[in-house]
């Protein structure tokens, strides 16, 4: 966190004429369309959900759920997030809620990953960079209706760890994803990073010294950063991580673009899931009153 601090303030005086000649028409269709990417990351969860549910639930209430815990997630941490919706949401159990979450968000992470590396392919080996994407979607579905996933759920129970009933719980639920589920939350979830990804092309027209192109290839340095601030679990919301990691990736752009590509990262995801959990706000009815 102490790097991120220092590159900031090395940068502060082009950072702040960076921002200055922001174009905002550019930097709101920027937000436009991660608010739309998000939307379609939510319906991926929503097919996730939906099969675990011991009562039915609107859409718009399951919506403050998600963005109201995703808000938590910023801060004060993702287990808080989490914690709220097993508690507020008693149409599912608390193992559906974890195990919901836990599918989703390794189906982000893995998605993230391969998405993220076929763009920075792209421009010098576009034939392999679409292979990992395509190679990368179908191994994603070998694997969850691979039997050997369901054998192994069948073993955890003479296992130890402390993982070992999330194993069993996450096997059961994709036990219960039919086929066109699966098709599904990949579709939905491969939409997203399409319209995230076009988010960040704006962001970069958004910027004189930028371009479509180069808020493209910072959208994939930013999300394997983020995946990195996950991961290591240090901070709430891999803050500190997540902004060191991008800018060790990012070589190729200058300080302040590095700064500003923070700073957007960052800022744009927190304001666009406030935005949508005051949307659905009004969806916060119990599981027996209308939404």
């Amino acid at each position: 966190m102490a790097i991120v601090v220092y590159l900031l303030g090395r940068s502060g005086k082009e950072i702040l004429l960076q921002l200055s000649r922001i174009d905002m028409g550019f930097m709101f269709a920027g937000l436009g369309l991660g608010a739309l990417a998000t939307l379609s990351g939510f319906l991926s969860f929503s097919r996730i959900l939906s099969p675990m549910l011991d009562t039915p639930m609107s859409f718009g209430r399951l919506g403050h759920l998600h963005f109201t815990g995703q808000m938590l997630k910023h801060l004060p941490g993702r287990v808080f997030g989490i914690a709220y919706q097993i508690g507020a949401g008693n149409e599912a159990s608390s193992s559906a809620w974890i195990s919901a979450n836990a599918l989703h968000i390794l189906l982000t992470l893995y998605t993230a990953c391969i998405v993220s590396a076929g763009v920075l392919l792209w421009s010098r080996y576009p034939v392999t960079a679409s292979l990992v994407v395509v190679l990368g979607v179908l191994g994603w579905f070998a694997v969850l209706r691979s039997p050997l996933l369901h054998r192994l759920a069948g073993k955890s129970s003479r296992l130890e760890g402390r993982f070992v009933g999330l194993a069993r719980s996450l096997a059961s639920s994709v036990a219960r994803l039919e086929a066109r589920d699966h098709l599904r939350i990949m579709g939905w979830m491969m939409l997203s990073w399409l319209v995230y990804f076009l988010a960040w092309a704006f962001y970069g027209l958004a910027v004189a010294s930028m371009g479509a192109g180069d808020g493209i290839l910072m959208c994939a340095h930013y999300n394997l950063a983020w995946i990195v601030g996950y991961i290591t679990l240090v901070t709430p919301s891999g803050i500190g991580v997540r902004e060191g990691a991008f800018m060790a990736m990012g070589g190729a752009f200058s300080p302040s673009e590095l700064a500003y590509g923070v700073l957007v990262g960052r800022v744009s995801l927190l304001l666009i899931d406030l935005f949508l959990s005051l949307l659905f706000l009004p969806f916060h009815g119990t599981a027996n009153e209308p939404g």
